[in-house]
């Protein structure tokens, strides 16, 4: 299909114009067409017959910030990482009440230094001859824990070099070192004298160690 001029628009339009007024007035064709704008309407005619063209705009969404699931620490992980930012060996500890986890071993000369810096855990103190074992006070699985073997050497009140041989004992779930010569019983980590076993195979703390 061709497309029509300009020039044939405007006369097609007087034509109509004309026709439609003619029964209506006196004046002529070429009258009329002196007082209508017909560039104007030509223009305004083509633009309406122009195909519209829609453009599909997606608004801008901001991406989503991931939220990073972090498990809190726990206790036993807020006590080792405090040794390890300050280079402090921790232990497994089996305490003879029942209690398992991280501790350290303080000697009375590192008292006021290491002792502060656990003042937000909520600890507790295990008491020797001239050091304590120090642990948190809670009760939890130590299972996140990894714990490098060390050994323990508590230093006894008599100064003695005498050797003995011990062997494992349990009683009420938690293990012990028995010396069976005469059935003193020490703690496993720190080797402290706890009591003995008596005659019903039972331990007694209020027992005096034999030498």
């Amino acid at each position: 299909m061709i497309c029509p001029t300009k020039s044939e628009m405007k006369n097609k339009l007087i034509d109509d114009i004309y026709s439609c007024l003619s029964n209506q007035t006196k004046a002529s064709k070429t009258e009329i067409a002196s007082h209508l704008n017909l560039d104007n309407l030509v223009t305004f005619l083509e633009n309406k017959n122009k195909p519209k063209i829609k453009f599909n705009i997606k608004p801008k969404t901001t991406p989503k910030k991931k939220k990073l699931n972090i498990k809190p620490k726990t206790l036993f992980q807020k006590f080792t990482q405090i040794c390890d930012r300050k280079r402090i060996q921790y232990f497994k500890y089996n305490s003879e009440f029942g209690w398992t986890g991280p501790a350290i071993k303080i000697f009375e000369e590192q008292y006021d230094e290491l002792y502060p810096l656990f003042d937000k855990i909520p600890t507790e103190c295990q008491h020797g001859t001239g050091f304590i074992i120090l642990h948190p006070s809670v009760f939890m699985s130590d299972n996140n824990i990894v714990y490098n073997t060390i050994n323990i050497t508590p230093e006894n009140s008599d100064e003695s070099d005498e050797e003995y041989e011990t062997v494992k004992w349990k009683y009420n779930g938690v293990e012990y070192d028995l010396n069976e010569k005469n059935n003193n019983v020490y703690c496993r980590q720190t080797q402290e004298f706890v009591g003995k076993r008596n005659e019903l195979d039972r331990l007694d703390r209020d027992a005096i160690e034999s030498k």
